[in-house]
């Protein structure tokens, strides 16, 4: 499974180094969020690559917790624009 999981982050993050940080971060301090978030936000709405690092960067000032909430909000509500 964790191959699996190694796998579905390299795959998300498109290569974008930024993404990959990011990823990599949420999924150490959101482990058990994180597959569910992942699956619902990634594969169900397309968010990949450059868009976690510009929600991460951009949207979020580069704060972990703001960018979990900002995904977790956008997924079971989709009130947050991106």
């Amino acid at each position: 499974m964790q191959e699996d999981f190694k796998n579905l982050i390299m795959e998300l993050s498109e290569g974008n180094p930024g993404a990959l940080n990011v990823l990599c971060a949420l999924s150490q301090n959101y482990p058990e969020a994180l597959l569910w978030l992942l699956y619902n936000l990634c594969k169900k709405q397309g968010i990949t690559g450059s868009k976690f690092w510009v929600i991460f960067k951009d949207e979020c000032g580069e704060d972990l917790g703001k960018t979990f909430n900002h995904l977790h909000t956008y997924v079971t509500s989709g009130a947050v624009a991106l």
